[in-house]
């Protein structure tokens, strides 16, 4: 399993744990050295712009047999309305044909975002707050992908884990969240083709 934006190493170690090989892709310079010791055969940590940095894409190789994206490829951040601080710098048909070429065929591409409420009218745009998928149907099957869900709503499941996390309780002086109104979440799976 390949994570695009992984964030953190919990949930790697955890699949490591389960049997799966893994590798994380992120930007923030201080992961590489926060888990410099976890490199070992079943978990790889790799640093960069993938796919731009030729070297991060070697790296990642090919044969995988799930590409998964969590909080990272939101159409708020890849192609929001206006342009944005937060906007990933990402060119629609190099990245996904990087995705296609890293996974083995019948290989899986699934992304999905955990989101708040829009912003209110007249308020400013929330970047964070558009987790549809960043890319088009038409786009997907361009790179040979066959759209198995797109955009699907899986707030009502999310929702049930919030509570039992305690997410909508009080934090201090702070309101827990609001579940019905401000916890949403999208997903869009794919499954490469076979050639």
């Amino acid at each position: 399993m390949l994570d695009f934006g992984y964030g953190n190493i919990g949930q790697l170690e955890e699949l490591v744990k389960v049997g799966a090989t893994v590798a994380g892709i992120e930007v923030d310079l201080h992961l590489p050295l926060l888990y410099a010791k976890a490199n070992r055969p079943q978990l790889r940590i790799l640093h960069g712009y993938f796919p731009s940095d030729a070297a991060l894409t070697k790296a990642v190789g090919t044969g995988w047999h799930l590409f998964i994206s969590k909080n990272t490829l939101k159409r708020g951040y890849v192609h929001p309305p206006a342009p944005e601080r937060a906007q990933l710098e990402l060119d629609d048909d190099t990245f996904l044909q990087a995705v296609a070429d890293a996974l083995a065929p019948g290989g899986l591409f699934y992304l999905y975002n955990i989101c708040p409420a829009p912003a209110a009218a007249g308020k400013p745009y929330i970047p964070w707050s558009d987790g549809r998928s960043p890319f088009s149907r038409e786009s997907y099957e361009q790179h040979g992908f066959e759209v198995l869900k797109l955009d699907e709503d899986d707030s009502a499941p999310l929702r049930v884990m919030a509570h039992a996390m305690g997410w909508d309780l009080p934090d201090g002086d702070q309101p827990g969240t609001d579940l019905e109104h401000d916890l949403f979440t999208h997903y869009t799976l794919l499954r490469k083709k076979a050639q």
